[in-house]
């Protein structure tokens, strides 16, 4: 992450920017899910979906570890 957020010489290369702003925000991005996961771990929430409350099957979280909600919600939830 720090090199990726270091300011680093102007190569001209607007691809190479391109690709560092992109790498830069996907890797934040991971961050804060798993942040997230590891804080509702800590509460006691991990493994419930965040709008209806039921458990979130173990294959969706063994797939996807950060998962908030369960497939319905998720699926309402981006519409």
């Amino acid at each position: 992450m720090k090199e990726l957020t270091e300011i680093t010489a102007d190569t001209g290369d607007t691809g190479e920017a391109h690709n560092r702003a992109a790498l830069l925000a996907v890797t934040r991005r991971s961050l804060e899910q798993i942040t997230g996961a590891l804080l509702r771990i800590a509460e006691g929430r991990y493994g419930r979906c965040e709008t209806c409350g039921a458990p979130i099957p173990a294959a969706r979280l063994e797939a996807l570890p950060h998962a908030r909600f369960c497939v319905p919600c998720q699926q309402r939830h981006d519409g």
